[in-house]
């Protein structure tokens, strides 16, 4: 080997060697991404029933089992997320394709004409070649970018388990929602009607010289007032039923029926840290797009240090076709490319500051997804208590006014006290089975939020099932 051949071969070694030392294999440590977070041993007034699976049969509601499975079915935010994840896997697969050598056939067919003693030649030129080419991966710069883009996948498979927790939820809400609204009306209807016949008492104690106009005229208001709060349900229960008609993919809320049939408000849910954070969707997908940053940096590091690319081809080539294939025209080839980056505008190395950056940001981004989860828990936690303890204190307040119903009508048949008592314990009771009928649908409601804070990993079961058809004829090279 000649002075200048070694004086090349030790430039171009040295910097291989040097930035062997300098790439990022090692994966971000879990220590670096949970450093600050003060997580408590387990939360306040925790239930004890689990909350997996598919959480809302535990309402008892065939009818609702029924929308849920609907929903899945024809939700258009759910097939847009699909087709999008879809995507993500096809992008995965081809960076994964980029790791392997390429092959690729070549067939070509030229026609020249030349002067020759004044004379216009006609020349004929074939060719037919086989060519492969390949980037050795020195650096793991193809791997890091791989992995990146699995990492984003996997991530984004989160985010449609988000996606499927948020709607379950906001659909088992929204149903509940309506069959209490659908029971408020009742008793708005029942109230209008007891305003009615307290106003017609009144105005029968009017005409006879005995009733007092101001009493008639608060009676009047009154029925106006229930008036108005019957309408003010049959909107909330239109509103309700067309936004459940949305989320099953209609337009129309009057293409849906919807009955009043009841639910089983089901125990208050365990929870403990742990389990929240391994199964919150939403945290899951920060924790994985935290490691797509570190894989993308350790991508970023790798692109700053020499490529190595090899190819080789062979093919005939010759004047004819029928000569074409023969051994005396058969050429072949064998090229080795090395590329050292030398001066970029330091370009390279601000793409990896880039992606450090995003790094420590989606290390905070994870931690404060990581804390919101715990909080909503918590909250749902203080909402459930609350909320039954308002239920609790409603129903004490309904026997109350159910006693004292009795007492009217009592003191009514032995002549002690007028109708008219009777009608205005009537409309209190009224208007308390209302709210009753109320907390009974928050405290149902918070336990579906406290649900949903939860997280689970019921999700998974309707993911594969819908993606595992096209995900394979996406991989198996079937065209249809």
């Amino acid at each position: 080997m000649s002075a200048f051949s070694r004086i090349i071969s030790v430039f171009i070694l040295i910097p291989l060697f040097l930035s062997a030392c300098g790439v990022r294999d090692r994966e971000i440590a879990e220590n670096e991404i949970s450093k600050n977070l003060k997580i408590s041993g387990d939360f306040y007034n925790a239930g004890g029933s689990e909350a997996y699976g598919r959480w809302w049969t535990v309402f008892k509601s065939d009818e609702l089992n029924a929308l849920m499975e609907r929903m899945f079915a024809d939700n258009y935010r759910i097939a847009e997320s699909y087709e999008g994840l879809k995507a993500l896997y096809a992008l995965y697969g081809i960076s994964d394709a980029d790791r392997i050598p390429t092959l690729s056939l070549g067939a070509g067919a030229s026609k020249s004409f030349s002067e020759v003693n004044g004379d216009k030649v006609e020349v004929n030129s074939y060719s037919l070649s086989l060519t492969a080419s390949y980037e050795a991966d020195i650096w793991g710069k193809l791997k890091y970018a791989s992995k990146s883009n699995m990492y984003t996948l996997m991530s984004s498979r989160y985010d449609l388990d988000s996606l499927y927790m948020t709607l379950s939820a906001e659909l088992a809400d929204r149903y509940i929602a309506y069959i209490a609204y659908s029971k408020i009306l009742k008793k708005k209807r029942e109230g209008m009607s007891l305003y009615k016949s307290m106003l017609d008492a009144r105005e029968r104690l009017y005409r006879s010289g005995i009733g007092d106009m101001t009493k008639l005229l608060e009676a009047k208001k009154s029925l106006e007032a229930a008036q108005t709060e019957v309408l003010s349900a049959e909107q909330n229960l239109d509103g309700v039923r067309q936004s459940i008609a949305v989320l099953l993919g209609f337009a129309d809320g009057r293409q849906i029926s919807i009955s009043d049939d009841g639910y089983v408000t089901p125990e208050l849910p365990k929870a403990v840290p742990a389990e929240v954070v391994s199964s919150r969707p939403d945290i899951r997908s920060a924790l994985f797009t935290l490691y797509r940053y570190d894989r993308a940096a350790a991508a970023a590091a790798a692109k700053r240090y020499p490529t190595l690319s090899l190819s080789a081809s062979a093919g005939y080539s010759g004047d004819t076709v029928s000569d074409l294939i023969s051994p005396e025209n058969f050429a072949a080839q064998i090229l080795g490319n090395l590329v050292l980056p030398i001066i970029d505008g330091r370009a390279r190395k601000l793409e990896y500051e880039k992606q450090q950056a995003y790094l420590r940001q989606n290390i905070y981004t994870y931690q404060k997804t990581v804390i919101t989860g715990l909080n909503e828990v918590q909250t749902a936690l203080n909402t459930n208590r609350y909320a039954l303890e308002t239920l609790n204190r409603q129903n004490d307040r309904l026997d109350s006014d159910m006693k004292l119903y009795s007492i009217a009508k009592m003191r009514y048949e032995t002549g002690i006290d007028d109708y008219e008592s009777v009608l205005e314990t009537r409309i209190a009771l009224n208007e308390r089975e209302a709210s009753v009928i109320s907390a009974e649908s928050a405290l149902a409601q918070a336990r579906i939020e406290l649900i949903r804070a939860i997280g689970g990993g019921w999700t998974q079961e309707y993911t594969d099932k819908r993606l595992q058809d096209d995900i394979a004829k996406l991989f198996s090279g079937d065209d249809k």
